[in-house]
């Protein structure tokens, strides 16, 4: 799974998650409700309705357990990549380099200013086993790749912490 794709199914269980305790929460009510009327109606000898009654919590402690799965998944995700070894990637193409500013999804090439409070560094590399992952950067590390440089990168979990360019490598 890449990791976009893991970011997405662990956003999809902690939005699934809160649907289900909002849902849970309304069938709750809606059924502890008809329940009750049910159960005045008939003058307290038709307890059918109260058999129901379970489903609603049962549904709010499942979605509170899909959204913490999801955020204990995300973290664990984040962790992973953090503790990883850094690992050298010889004849490495910059495919992409751009900055993401705080707030917004605008992608920046080249007007921005990296005093910026929150903006964030990323650069695409093409490593030599044939991924392409989009990776972040420090500015300092940001300033040494340029589009379709080839060098040596050092990269962490999805972090590149340093590139050395070097000549293009013979096919």
């Amino acid at each position: 799974m890449t990791d976009e794709g893991r970011q997405k199914a662990v956003g999809c269980l902690v939005l699934a998650g809160a649907v289900m305790v909002v849902v849970g929460g309304l069938l709750t009510i809606m059924l502890f409700g008809g329940a009750s009327l049910r159960m005045e109606q008939s003058h307290g000898q038709d307890p059918s309705m109260l058999v129901l009654t379970g489903i609603g919590p049962l549904v709010i402690i499942l979605g509170f357990i899909l959204a913490i799965s999801g955020i204990v998944w995300g973290f664990a995700i984040n962790r992973l990549a953090m503790k990883s070894p850094p690992i050298l990637y010889p004849n490495s193409l910059v495919l992409a380099r751009y900055a993401m500013m705080p707030g917004t999804d605008e992608m920046m090439f080249s007007d921005f200013h990296p005093e910026d409070e929150g903006i964030r560094f990323f650069a695409q590399l093409r490593l030599p086993d044939g991924r392409t992952p989009e990776l972040q950067c420090p500015y300092v590390v940001f300033e040494q790749l340029g589009e379709g440089m080839w060098g040596e990168a050092t990269v962490q979990g999805d972090w590149i912490g340093a590139f050395r360019p070097t000549v293009r490598p013979s096919a």
